[in-house]
């Protein structure tokens, strides 16, 4: 496909078995990707630790984490 990817928000979660410990949604005024290309978003922020800090530590020695991601996004700059 020939044509601009435009992505407008980028939400993602982090948990385990079931349990959210991580969740982030950040919305993008201008992020386009053109075809055949790759960019970098930067660092994203604003990481809420739905279980507090203390409380998301008990994670790492498990080493492993489920990861959710959904994005919106358009296809080409007139959408």
């Amino acid at each position: 496909l020939n044509a601009d990817l435009v992505l407008e928000v980028v939400q993602s979660g982090a948990g385990v078995k079931g349990e959210i410990f991580a969740q982030s949604s950040h919305p993008f005024s201008s992020f386009v990707v053109p075809p055949g290309r790759t960019v970098n978003s930067g660092t994203l922020g604003n990481v809420l630790l739905t279980q507090g800090a203390i409380a998301s530590l008990g994670i790492i020695p498990l080493g492993i984490l489920d990861i959710t991601a959904a994005l919106t996004v358009r296809i080409g700059q007139g959408g």
